[in-house]
Parts: C-alpha cells; structure tokens; sequence
C-alpha cells in the first residue's frame, strides 16, 4: 500500500510539474480502488480491491482510445469454502481490454465527464488453501543464518478460466490545475465475463490520476 501511495504521489508531482493541457496527444492512468460483485457472483465471491493502469490516444478533445490492464482482488464467501470443504481461499481477475473513451467536455474544463465502453481477456483464478508452515533460511546479526518455520498458506486445490468479456461505465475527473493536463478521476465501469457455466459479474469503483 505504501509503494502504491508513493507511485501515486510520484505521477502526479511529475504530471503537474510537466504536462500541459491538450485536446490531442497521448495519455495514461493508475489508479486503485474498491470492487464490489454483481448479479448472481454475489453468491460466489465476496467484495475486493483493485488496480489499473492504462495508455491510450486522444485523437480528438471529445474522442480517444485506452488499452488497461486491471488486477482484481476478490473474497470467496464462508458458504463456498464449506461447500469444498476447505478453511480458506481467494480469488483474482486480471484482463487485459481496450476501449474508446468520449469525453463529454472539452480537456479545459475543469469538471470532465466520460463515458467508457469496450472488452478483451479476462483471466479468473480461484485458490483453495489451508493455513501450513514452511521452513527458510534467516539472517541475524548475532546469530549469523540460520533455519526457522514461518506461517504460510497450502494450495489444496484452484480453478481458472479464460474468457472474453465486455465492460462499460462513465466517470467525473476534475482538473488539477489551470497549467496541467494531471486530473483526478473517479469512475465506475460494469465487467461481464463469459466464463462457463455461469457469467462474472463486478464493478470495480476506481480512483486515480490522468494526465
């Protein structure tokens, strides 16, 4: 969290210091933020967290293309692991999707509004652990190295799929300064992943910076 705070704070000094506002020209954003499930993935997994990170190209004040990668982190519910029979467990999706993006206002504007639409791979992995020990070698000043356990997590069994998927949203972003192309935005985009047997739903709620 402390290295995702620093990358934060290390885009955004560079972003104000540098960029200038722009109606044409490249454009990236990072962000992070909470990740809620959808739809009947409720019942499968619980809340998270993510990450995103994009570049793209704006072709137009109005008009620009983005390819992101997202991570999301997500909960499997106590029902689940019961059903399986194991006592922990986790899961994450990544995806890999590139999508237009239509600013409603001009990049001078102060308060944009965007609204979002595309698709591309989606991985989902499921992980069935239970706590274990394992043993590693330490180093210590007095004592020199030496070998001790630590805790760690056993995987008992996973589950991963690959599959397309689609995703659309809209977000506010709110300029950071009259001489800077950084903003802050936030934003809320619904995936549809076609995984078999039963889609995937969620709607991660993101806050970043672009510029």
């Amino acid at each position: 969290m402390r290295f995702v705070t620093s990358t934060f704070a290390a885009l955004l000094f560079a972003s104000i210091c540098g960029a200038q506002v722009r109606d044409t020209g490249f454009t990236f954003k990072i962000g992070g933020g909470y990740t809620p499930t959808a739809g009947l993935t409720k019942n499968r997994f619980d809340p998270g967290w993510n990450v995103l990170a994009g570049a793209g190209y704006n072709f137009h004040r109005h008009f620009g293309i983005l390819g992101e990668f997202q991570y999301n982190n997500l909960g499997v519910p106590q029902h689940v692991l019961d059903n399986f029979g194991t006592p922990t467990g986790d899961a994450y999706i990544w995806s890999a999707t590139v999508q237009p993006v239509v600013n409603l206002t001009g990049s001078e504007s102060r308060v944009g509004v965007y609204v979002t639409a595309g698709g591309g791979f989606y991985r989902r992995n499921i992980n069935f652990t239970e706590p274990s020990t394992a043993v590693g070698t330490f180093f210590d000043p007095w004592y020199g190295y030496y070998n001790a356990a630590y805790p760690t997590s056993r995987i008992l069994g996973q589950s991963r799929q690959d599959a397309g998927g689609v995703n659309g949203g809209a977000g506010v972003s709110f300029l950071l300064s009259q001489n800077s192309g950084a903003r802050l935005f936030i934003e809320g985009r619904f995936h549809h992943i076609f995984t078999d047997n039963s889609n995937t739903d969620y709607i991660p709620i993101t806050i970043g910076f672009k510029w």
